[in-house]
Order: structure tokens, then sequence, then C-alpha cells
């Protein structure tokens, strides 16, 4: 049997593994909208082409035409990229909310935890929540100006680089290269893709775990504090290892260590760790100083002589991902893999480190068994 430290953890992991997949949804239709803007700048660069033979003042002009309207198409979309993602988060932080104190209720097998966050407080969690000091909002706003700027910066070198002597329709050919990319040579987009695919999974990642915090907060007459756990893996950042078992206190004050919080998670961008909630022991929920009602006392005094000889314990720190994974019933291990995966992870031997790439990329289905049959 689980211990409740254990319990805990299992239904934080699972939640993490649930909003990933979301986020990998998100993900894909801000990838939609991230190749309209590929096609559109494409076909607007064709059209306009700063490259055909003129004089330099044309040129110049028809640069500057081009930065105009490239600018107009990345506000445009990257303005509608942050209404999808802002849509997307607010039933996130709904569900986590909900989520949140059901599983913790479940773990325990008594209904300890009994406040909820306010719709107010949700929807303000998830317009001012930071990633490295800024708002989601203005990150999405900052993508814009940055893409804009690489694009012109390509543009304006490929023009300049070009021989005099190219035919035309060569010239706008490389020109769309550099944006599009190639096998050997990404291009801009390429860059600009892999960035809002880290941008969306942080920020799901980033209001999923504000909301669960928040809402152990505001139940925290029967918690004592968190606990850092890092999924360890050949991925796993240095900053992640260094806190990964760490133990703070409701208001985050280092428990029996003297190293700062730093903040999060996330503790960076594509961060994978989290705070697993540590609950007072029983007698300290049951004692004479209880925060519990009767009611409860009396429930809790029925739970299991595992329950009450394991409440207030540590979260194991002994456990990866992949140690984690095989403790799950196979009906679990199916949903949070998928079934193709799951045979793969189970009849070949693949460890959860292989079904991602080494740029932390996850692989499709077909590109596993093309690669391990």
């Amino acid at each position: 049997m689980k211990t409740i430290p254990e319990q805990l953890l299992d239904d934080v992991i699972k939640d993490q593994v649930a909003f990933d997949k979301i986020a990998t949804g998100l993900d894909r239709r801000v990838q939609s909208v991230l190749l309209l803007v590929q096609d559109e700048v494409v076909g607007l660069t064709a059209k306009i082409d700063p490259t055909a033979p003129a004089r330099s003042e044309w040129k110049k002009a028809r640069l500057e035409q081009l930065k105009t309207e490239i600018a107009a198409i990345l506000e445009y979309r990257y303005s509608r990229i942050d209404d999808m993602v802002k849509a997307d988060l607010s039933e996130i932080a709904d569900l986590q909310a909900v989520r949140t104190v059901k599983s913790f209720n479940t773990a325990i097998g008594v209904k300890l935890m009994n406040v909820t966050l306010t719709p107010e407080l949700l929807t303000a969690i998830v317009d001012n929540s930071l990633i490295s000091g800024k708002l989601i909002g203005d990150w999405w706003q900052w993508q814009a100006e940055v893409v804009k700027d690489k694009l012109m910066a390509s543009i304006t070198q490929a023009t300049q680089v070009m021989q005099i002597g190219m035919v035309q329709g060569e010239s706008i050919g490389e020109l769309i290269k550099r944006i599009r990319g190639t096998s050997l040579d990404p291009g801009v987009m390429a860059f600009t893709k892999r960035e809002a695919e880290a941008l969306v999974r942080t920020s799901v990642m980033q209001v999923s775990n504000s909301v669960r915090q928040e809402t152990y907060k505001a139940n925290s007459d029967i918690l004592k504090g968190f606990q850092v756990v890092a999924t360890l893996d050949n991925r796993t950042t240095e900053i992640c290892r260094a806190l990964d078992g760490l133990q703070y206190d409701m208001d985050m004050n280092p428990i029996g260590h003297d190293r700062p919080y730093p903040g999060g998670p996330p503790f960076h961008f594509n961060c994978r760790s989290t705070l697993v909630p540590l609950t007072k022991s029983w007698a300290e929920l049951t004692g004479e100083d209880s925060p519990l009602t009767i009611k409860q006392i009396r429930q809790l005094d029925k739970a299991s002589d595992n329950v009450k000889e394991t409440l207030g314990g540590p979260v194991p720190a002994d456990m990866n991902y992949e140690d984690w994974l095989k403790t799950l019933p196979v009906k679990e291990q199916q949903e949070i893999l998928g079934m193709g995966k799951w045979q793969l992870w189970n009849e070949k031997g693949l460890s959860v480190r292989d079904l991602v790439d080494h740029h932390g990329h996850v692989l499709t289905l077909q590109e596993l068994r093309a690669a391990y049959g």
C-alpha cells in the first residue's frame, strides 16, 4: 500500500502528465498559426521582391515596405495566438483548481481540504503569471518583435550578399529558403516555432503550478509546507537537480537547509519540476490545537494505520519518473503513454528517455517504430 506522500506525489505527477498533453494540443494550434505566418511572409516577400534589379533607393523603399507589412502580419497573428493561449490557460486554471482539492481529499480519504479558489483569483493568476519576470502576454508581444527583427535582418543580409548578376528567380528563391529553412539550415521560422513551443509548455505549467500552490496556501491550516520534486533524467537541469528533495514551509522558508527558494516552478523554460504538499502529522491534525472540525477529526480517527503513520512524512526522493511509471497499474501506464508507445516501452524495453530525442522533442509513434521496430 502506498504512503500518503506517495499518493500525493502520484496525483501531482498525473496532473503534470495530463496538462502536458493539453499543452501539446495547444502547441499544435499555435504552430498552425505560425505556419500561416510563414506562408504570408513568404508570399509577401515574393510579391515585393527586394532582390529585383533596381536602383538602390528603390531597393531601400521595397525593404521598408516589406518591413511594415511583415510587422502588420506578425502583430495580427501573434495577438490571435495570445488570445488563444489565454483562453486555454483560463480553462486549465479552472480544471486544476478542482483537481487539486479532489485528488488531495481522495488520497487522504477524508475531506480535509475545503477552501477553493474564487473565479476572480483564478483569472488574476492567468493574467498575472510571470515567466522569468515577464507576463505571459508580454512574452508573445516580445516574440512578435523578435521574429520581425530576425526576418528583416535575414532578408537585408541576403539582399546585400547576393551577386548583382544573379537571375531574379534564383535570388528570390534563396531569400525564401532563409525564411522557410531547409534540412541543413533551419531558417528563421524554424527557430520561431521552437521558441513558441517552449513558451506554450512553460505557460501551461506556470498556470497549473500557480493554481495548485495557491490552493495549498488557502488550506495552509492542514499543511506544513512543500517539497520540490524534479523529473530526474538526462534532460534535468542543474538548478532542478540542486532543488530536488528540498523542503520549504508555507511561506517558502527553507526547512532543514539554507538554500533560498528561487520562485516557481517552473524554475526555467521547459521546466518539469513541481511541488508536492507536506501534510501535518496525524497527531498535529487531531491533537489539542487541531485545525479540523469535530466531524473531520472523527473521520481521521477511523482512517487506516497507513494513513495515520504516513501523514506528515517526506515525499520519496529516490524515485525517478521511470520508476514511478512502473508502480502504476497497466491501464494507467497505457493512458499516460498511449497504447502504441506503451507496447514499445513494455515489450521492447524502451525507457521514457527513448521517447524523447536529444533536443527534448517528443518522438511520434511512427518515428519510434521506424527506429525500434
